[in-house]
This record gives structure tokens, sequence and C-alpha cells, in this order.
């Protein structure tokens, strides 16, 4: 399988879309965990 990621930013499916949709779904993944910190009052 080869994956060749367009360099046109205005592209939908670019490289740095990739990325960027990767790192939001990595976030609202942590979102989902609950903190195990209790002193900072955002549970």
């Amino acid at each position: 399988m080869l994956f060749n990621p367009s360099m046109d930013e205005n592209d939908k499916n670019t490289f740095s879309e990739l990325i960027e949709d990767l790192l939001d779904t990595i976030y609202k993944q942590g979102s989902l965990i609950p903190r195990l910190a209790t002193h900072t009052n955002q549970a």
C-alpha cells in the first residue's frame, strides 16, 4: 500500500490535513478520560 498525499494546500486530502485530523482525534479522546488530579477542581 502506498499513500502519496498532495502538497497542494487547496486540496482536501493533504498531509497537513491528515496530521491535524489525527491530533484532533487524540485530543478529543483525551477529554473522555477522567482526570486523576483532584486538587485542580476540573473534574
